[in-house]
């Protein structure tokens, strides 16, 4: 509806926001979840609240770098630049607040207020989100609606809880810190791989040119809807005999195969055949979305294992996976600067196949040790 309602350029400078919002507030939010998860294991009561200060110190450190940077923009005449660094920064600071919030809530226990908060976003963005950009078809009005969401979901949740206690000690914050950043350099290199090609655009390329990407990436992402329900699945520890173990992921790897490629195939014809009348301001998107959709397979089922590879405690491989994957995506910024968008789908397909193979790799591994064979 954005791109349909904005064209290539609007549609561009939102996904570029969003994207780089995203990625910085990802970066910043060092799943903290995490750390108050195990200390409250452990019986520290007052782990939420260290949490939940420690994301409050991050975010408003992200939102003050951006006050100053956009103020220098402002100085030397780009005011521009100057606007689009400002809303980056209020947008992490934000998803700083929010991921921490509803992970936190999430991990202890509370199923109900996650979901709640998830949909409160995501209601917000298409309502009111675009009934506004029906009447004021600019990107301003829908990014205020984005912060809000965002903002609305986390005050939601947050009311929710009881458990913030009224004070902590340092040496909590830096355990809880500890626990936390192990966990994170596993999560957060995937989805800088993920996210990054978006800003690399951003950076090198017109905003059209970043509109046609953003409308052609998460089309051919969608089979990641069949792989998240699968790495679900997958994290669950409740068969405890060996054999079953085997037999249940042998399982769940072949429907996920089977599923996975025949919504990759409906996904591929749909483009190709629909997508003209659908959108026609947007032609090069059949061709990005075929370029993608090998790559974005195989991430699928580096989803699905990487989940196992969790559940079976390797952090410390699901870490150097993270940092590899975080290395890897800096590829994008030379790529996007000299084959524009059809260079960075043709990048992030090669590289999304191989983190993928080396996440299954890790995965057969660590399988074999648990089986015994």
């Amino acid at each position: 509806m954005t791109a349909f309602l904005l064209g290539p350029e609007g549609r561009g400078q939102i996904a570029f926001v969003l994207a780089a919002s995203n990625i910085i507030g990802a970066l910043g939010f060092s799943s903290l979840h995490v750390g108050v998860l195990k200390e409250v294991s452990e019986g520290n009561e007052l782990a939420p609240r260290v949490g939940l200060s420690m994301a409050a110190r991050i975010s408003f450190g992200i939102f003050i770098a951006s006050v100053v940077w956009s103020g220098f923009l402002l100085a030397t005449d780009h005011a521009d630049t100057a606007a689009l660094v400002l809303v980056t920064g209020m947008g992490a600071a934000l998803v700083v607040l929010n991921l921490f919030i509803l992970r936190a809530c999430q991990a202890l226990g509370d199923d109900e207020g996650f979901k709640r908060g998830w949909l409160i976003q995501g209601l917000m963005m298409v309502f009111p989100g675009i009934p506004i950009l029906l009447v004021f078809p600019t990107v301003t009005p829908f990014l205020v609606v984005w912060l809000s969401s965002l903002f609305a979901s986390a005050l939601y949740v947050f009311r929710r809880r009881t458990w913030f206690a009224p004070e902590y000690h340092g040496a909590q914050r830096r355990r809880l810190l500890s626990h936390s950043l192990r966990a994170h350099a596993g999560t957060v290199g995937t989805q800088v791989l993920n996210r990054l090609p978006v800003v690399a655009l951003g950076v090198t390329a017109p905003p059209a040119t970043v509109g046609v990407y953003s409308v052609a990436a998460p089309i051919s992402e969608l089979t990641w809807l069949i792989s998240e329900a699968f790495s679900l699945l997958a994290f669950r520890k409740a068969v405890a005999d060996r054999q079953q173990k085997r037999d249940r992921d042998r399982t769940l790897h072949a429907l996920h195969v089977w599923m996975t490629t025949v919504s990759a195939a409906v996904i591929a014809v749909g483009v190709v055949t629909l997508f003209p009348y659908i959108l026609p301001t947007f032609p090069e998107v059949p061709l990005l979305v075929l370029i993608l959709l090998p790559g974005v397979l195989v991430q699928g089922h580096a989803r699905v294992a990487m989940s196992r590879v969790t559940g079976r405690g390797g952090v410390n491989a699901s870490s150097r996976i993270g940092i590899i994957s975080g290395v890897l995506s800096l590829t994008f910024f030379p790529v996007a600067a000299a084959w524009g968008a059809i260079g960075v789908a043709t990048a992030a397909s090669v590289l999304f196949g191989l983190q993928g193979i080396g996440v299954l790799l890790v995965d057969r591994q660590l399988a074999r040790r648990e089986w015994g064979s």
